[in-house]
């Protein structure tokens, strides 16, 4: 007879990330953290990596996984980090070594079980823009 019908489709649906700190367009002293969620994915997200790029003129200089900035380059050459993964809450922890105050590009990639990688096209909300303000000199 006729072979068995295969219902199980493949899984071809891009998960989904969200940033929740830095909020994009916000203005920030510091930060010790990018933090962000998944979305609903019909299977489980395996991974989040994290892009973090200083704004030099047109191009990026992105932050290394020991908190070195690269040589100035195309923001489209995203340099990812592996983030931290905790059921759908995901955090890349910054470290010790502050951000340069500028202005900051963020872009966050889940990827699935089934290998889809999410999209980063801006302005989304797994990516966008954020400033490091120079810290208030204290008066005496």
């Amino acid at each position: 007879g006729p072979p068995p019908a295969v219902s199980a489709e493949a899984d071809t649906v891009p998960p989904g990330s969200r940033i929740s700190a830095p909020r994009i367009g916000g203005r920030y002293t510091s930060l010790k953290a990018v933090t962000g969620r998944t979305g609903a994915d019909r299977s489980d997200v395996r991974s989040v990596d994290v892009a973090l790029a200083l704004r030099v003129g047109t191009q990026c200089r992105f932050r290394t996984a020991k908190g070195s900035l690269t040589a100035p380059r195309s923001c489209v050459q995203r340099l990812y980090l592996p983030a931290r993964s905790s059921g759908p809450n995901w955090t890349l922890p910054l470290g010790r070594r502050a951000l340069t105050p500028g202005v900051w590009r963020v872009w966050s990639r889940a990827t699935d079980g089934a290998g889809n990688v999410e999209a980063t096209a801006l302005p989304r909300v797994n990516g966008g823009q954020f400033t490091i303000a120079r810290a208030a000199k204290a008066r005496r």
